[in-house]
């Protein structure tokens, strides 16, 4: 086959075009983390750590800047 050679055009099928297909039905969000649990438990250490480290110091910028009277 050389390069110059045109495309040959696709194989037609007998069958209906997604009759094979089976169709998927949407999980609920309980199902999908029922199905995750163990990525889910590796995952939440280093949220942990990200949301301890990073978000909550920036509570004190906010006590940083109020008009502080005794």
């Amino acid at each position: 086959m050389s390069v110059l050679s045109p495309p040959r055009p696709p194989a037609k099928s007998k069958t209906a075009p997604n009759a094979s297909i089976p169709r998927l039905r949407k999980r609920s969000f309980r199902q999908r983390l029922r199905r995750d649990k163990v990525m889910l438990a590796l995952v939440l250490p280093g949220f942990l750590f990200f949301v301890v480290f990073n978000y909550i110091p920036l509570l004190g910028n906010i006590v940083a800047f109020l008009d502080y009277r005794p």
